[in-house]
């Protein structure tokens, strides 16, 4: 019976102490890779930016939500709460997590929709570099 230590330590002895068994296959990609991977990542990186981005200061957004996260971003404490008024005396119904990127969006950039719908554009991007 082989215990649980000796098949880590043959595990760790087969890759040479690295994470990855194969040399080469973290982020850049593998060895005897084609040598249009990284390109075409890069491509379809932009592509996807493009597209995110097209017609970006006509998207639609919810107007409640919108006017919290101005909120959140003209006060830390509201930013914390989640914040609906600037008095910080109404919160939202939800957790306010879910409109900090927007609102650290707006502080930044100032209370425009294309400020809004940038967080949205930069994970979408980010969600299709993970999946490729």
């Amino acid at each position: 019976m082989v215990s649980t230590t000796a098949a880590i330590i043959a595990s760790a002895q087969r890759t040479g102490g690295r994470l990855f068994a194969r040399p080469g296959t973290s982020g850049r990609g593998p060895v005897g890779g084609p040598a249009h991977a990284r390109p075409a990542l890069l491509a379809i990186l932009a592509m996807a930016a493009l597209l995110f981005t097209w017609d970006i200061q006509h998207s639609g957004y919810h107007a409640f939500y919108a006017q919290t996260a101005r909120s959140m971003s003209e006060s830390w404490k509201g930013f914390l709460f989640g914040s609906f008024d600037p008095g910080n005396s109404i919160t939202i119904d939800k957790l306010p997590g879910f409109l900090w990127p927007q609102a650290l969006s707006a502080r930044i950039f100032g209370f425009h929709p294309w400020a809004l719908t940038l967080p949205q554009v930069i994970e979408g991007v980010l969600s299709v570099a993970v999946l490729y």
